[in-house]
């Protein structure tokens, strides 16, 4: 049997959904209050099933088949339905028709032991937040010390992407840049097996996407998405420099690091979940996927460049391209090529493989010396000055 359930926004009814009782995807929506709703407007049956879907664990998590098993689901979907879609992120769920349930009641926040609730069919419901937690990465949300934390665990023998965490937040304290998240990392005697965060979220401040945020109007082709994201924040009520000067220094940020995957999940906005109003930028993020953690050899500037990447555009010439303040990064406050080496080394990663890395970045520094020199940075102007690898 197919099964409705309101979808809130804390306590304001968004709208009724009716779940598909093989994969509970959305069959069918009804509107209620579009200025809460997912997207900050109306939303049709396609786009609540994409925002539904992207609320889930992905199918490419590693242990997604044993956590599926362990609580009896046959997918993602059904996992976080009997969780009511909650998340540590945002204040959204779902409550069964059927089943007599408040924010209250739910609330992570508040709520932090686990609570079983019941309808009048006799499914039952819970308020695991990790059928939530989206992304690639193995994850899971703690409570310890009085507040919940997300633990990571990295995909790579020598947990690399949460040792790149780490080094990111290095550059961003050399920086005297304060919008980021601290990450902080678990090993055991031979590597490094995670990295921990706090939440920047909480029942009065919620993060909303860039994803769902730029759903916010129709975009205008004769600008670029980087551009429009600016303008969108700006007519929602946010300052355009402060936001441009963010996101100027965050694809800075990610070019020295090579950051592959600052997409549209990975940045996006804080807002008042009661006013609606916009708050402010979210802090940097998910700077994981980066410093060649898949393939660390060393490379050419060329190499470099020809590598695609997940982000506003597909290669990092072009997120170079969208850069106006080119000087917000200090090229002299950047760790020498040796400090990265004993960074890398000091978190358990083999030497040959840290002198990779740290040979890497020099080539990227140095990039991006030429690039706030005024040089058009490509595959191609930097083709000629490549030595080999």
């Amino acid at each position: 049997m197919n099964q409705i359930v309101i979808l809130k926004h804390k306590n304001t009814d968004t709208a009724l959904l009716e779940l598909s009782e093989g994969n509970y995807s959305v069959l069918k929506i009804k509107n209620y209050n579009q200025d809460h709703m997912p997207y900050l407007r109306e939303m049709s049956l396609k786009e609540i099933n994409l925002w539904w879907a992207n609320r889930a664990i992905p199918g490419t998590r590693k242990e997604l088949s044993k956590i599926l098993k362990k609580y009896g689901c046959d997918n993602s979907l059904q996992y976080m339905t009997k969780n009511l879609g909650l998340s540590l992120s945002d204040c959204y769920w779902i409550c069964p028709v059927g089943i007599n349930l408040t924010w209250e009641d739910v609330n992570l926040y508040k709520n932090t032991k686990q609570i079983k609730f019941k309808d009048n069919s006799g499914n039952i419901f819970s308020n695991n937040p990790n059928s939530s937690l989206n992304g690639t990465m193995d994850k899971e949300a703690v409570f310890e010390d009085g507040k919940w934390v997300l633990k990571k665990y990295g995909e790579t023998s020598y947990g690399e992407q949460c040792i790149n965490e780490c080094f990111a937040n290095l550059i961003n304290k050399k920086q005297g840049f304060e919008q980021y998240l601290t990450y902080k990392l678990q090993f055991d005697k031979n590597r490094c097996i995670s990295c921990t965060c706090d939440f920047f979220t909480h029942e009065n401040v919620e993060f909303v996407t860039a994803y769902d945020f730029t759903s916010f109007e129709k975009q205008k082709s004769s600008k670029s998405n980087y551009e429009q994201y600016i303008n969108l924040c700006a007519n929602a009520g946010l300052n355009a420099e402060e936001v441009r000067k963010f996101m100027d220094y965050q694809t800075l940020l990610d070019f020295v690091i090579s950051n592959a995957d600052r997409h549209y999940q990975n940045f996006g906005i804080l807002r008042d979940p009661d006013t609606l109003k916009l708050l402010s930028v979210a802090p940097i993020f998910d700077c994981g996927n980066s410093m060649f953690y898949k393939n660390p050899f060393k490379m050419s500037a060329y190499e470099m460049l020809s590598t695609e990447i997940t982000s506003m555009a597909k290669y990092e010439e072009k997120m170079l391209e969208y850069v106006k303040y080119k000087n917000i990064f200090d090229i002299e406050k950047l760790p020498t090529k040796e400090e990265v080496e004993k960074f890398y080394i000091e978190n358990k990663i083999g030497e040959n493989i840290a002198d990779n890395i740290s040979e890497n970045f020099q080539r990227k520094v140095e990039m991006l010396y030429h690039f706030q020199k005024g040089e058009k940075i490509t595959r191609y102007t930097v083709k000629n000055w490549d030595n080999g690898k």
